[in-house]
């Protein structure tokens, strides 16, 4: 019983010696060549920053490294390292594939990658893209005029198509500076002034000109000085020059 015990003890410790011997992290080094300075994204399920010359320790993982790379100058190049089977998965198959492939899977020591990379950004540096303002979605750039810089009259988008705008009259507006413009009006049909007297003459010289009995003022006959004439009217607004009416 103890000779069992003994020989299976071994046995389990060796299910996965894969990721016994290896671990679960591995150290990844990544090469720049043509720049000075780089900086790459790596994932593979987990994302990691990684600059020209570092050394970086990463998780292992079963997915492929896809690799993201800008190097000075404008340069950029994309790629994806596959993942590989780690080497000492192979003692697996000597105390059961089963038990011990199951086990480096899932704690991803079964899978390894290259320990270092190289990017070579040689070679003269690409020009930057259009701009999407020539994408069907955005305005037309020559009704835009987004790159004429020459002497011309400013306009937007809004203003090629007529929009008519109102007019909103606040405070006084149309209506000038008087104060009462906006005041009530009296009604046209509002009856006059009932006569102070039933006589034929009202108050202060007024008379009955209408047989409804409306009260209107007497009319005025205009008095004119003693003598009936120019001279006597002249003498008589100027008594001092005159001495009096003559």
């Amino acid at each position: 019983m103890s000779f069992k015990k003994t020989l299976i003890l071994p046995l389990l410790l060796l299910a996965g010696c894969g990721t016994l011997i290896k671990g679960q992290t591995q150290d990844i080094t990544f090469i720049a060549t043509g720049v000075d300075e780089a900086e790459c994204t790596i994932d593979n399920g987990v994302k990691y920053k990684i600059k020209n010359g570092e050394t970086l320790s990463i998780m292992r993982s079963e997915h492929d490294m896809k690799v993201d790379c800008y190097g000075a100058g404008n340069r950029h190049k994309s790629f994806v390292i596959p993942r590989e089977l780690n080497g000492w998965s192979a003692a697996n198959v000597a105390n059961g594939v089963v038990p011990g492939v199951t086990y480096d899977h899932f704690s991803n020591g079964l899978y390894e990658y290259p320990e270092k990379f190289t990017v070579d950004f040689s070679g003269p540096a690409p020009g930057y893209g259009l701009p999407e303002y020539h994408d069907l979605s955005y305005p037309n750039p020559y009704d835009q005029k987004i790159e004429d810089y020459t002497p011309g009259t400013l306009r937007i988008e809004n203003d090629s198509v007529y929009q008519k705008r109102e007019i909103n009259r606040t405070g006084m507006g149309m209506e000038g500076n008087n104060p009462f413009s906006r005041a009530p009006m009296g009604s046209p049909d509002i009856t006059s002034m009932p006569p102070a007297s039933t006589g034929a003459t009202g108050a202060q010289g007024g008379h009955l000109s209408n047989p409804n009995g409306a009260w209107s003022p007497a009319p005025i006959t205009p008095q004119v000085p003693r003598g009936g004439n120019s001279e006597s009217l002249t003498r008589a607004m100027n008594p001092t020059v005159f001495g009096g009416n003559q």
